[in-house]
């Protein structure tokens, strides 16, 4: 089945398992294994409809969590990002190790190809946020050397407009000298690089195990 939302109708009480078909999608845990029992006193009735749902103001989002912003391995951040909503207004807050990573702003085309010779913006200085000014699609990536073929790589959606005020983070500064090209395509986010609130040396030391996590 690829059409979107699937639904599949328990009409047998049986065990039934689940599993992504793309490639290495059940081998990194997309499976579901349920199930079902009798229910012989539950009457019969018609499904609820779900509540619309409740205007929200502005969420500011810290791309990774706690892990930040590093090579994590192929879908780590499409995990991330999965069942968020992002609306206008909303902040991303890239945290990363200065000189270790940066935060380039790419096209579809340049992010489906890793082209990062390609680039709408780059930034170098850590926390980097990106304020969501317009509804559309974001794409985000590294420059470094192959750090977008080994999975750096995160595209959101801006699917609807904000009922609050947005919030501005603390202490934003200009942006770092990797500023955007007055030839590149306009991207659908306000820049800014501010000085990074988080220790820089038990950052480091995180940041190393969780990279030795990964890769071992």
């Amino acid at each position: 089945m690829t059409a979107v939302p699937v639904f599949f109708e328990l009409n047998i009480i049986r065990s039934y398992y689940f599993i992504g078909a793309k490639d290495k999608h059940c081998e990194l845990g997309q499976k579901l294994a349920i199930n079902v029992t009798a229910n012989p006193g539950a009457p019969s009735a018609s499904p609820t409809p779900a509540p619309a749902p409740t205007p929200r103001g502005p969420v500011t989002y810290i791309v990774g969590d706690k892990l930040g912003w590093f090579v994590p391995g192929q879908y780590a951040y499409s995990a991330w990002a999965y069942g968020k909503t992002f609306i206008v207004g909303d902040t991303l807050v890239f945290n990363f190790v200065n000189g270790t990573q940066d935060v380039a702003v790419v096209t579809k085309a340049a992010f489906d190809n890793c082209n990062t010779n390609s680039t709408v913006a780059v930034f170098t200085n850590s926390p980097v946020n990106i304020i969501l000014n317009t509804t559309g699609e974001l794409y985000f990536t590294s420059t470094y050397d192959r750090h977008c073929e080994l999975g750096q790589q995160l595209a959101i959606n801006v699917t609807a407009k904000s009922t609050g005020t947005a919030t501005s983070l603390s202490s934003p500064t200009t942006p770092s000298s990797h500023a955007p090209s007055a030839h590149s395509p306009a991207a659908p986010g306000s820049y800014n690089s501010a000085p990074s609130m988080i220790n820089g040396s038990g950052y480091f030391v995180s940041f190393l195990l969780v990279a030795l996590a990964f890769f071992h």
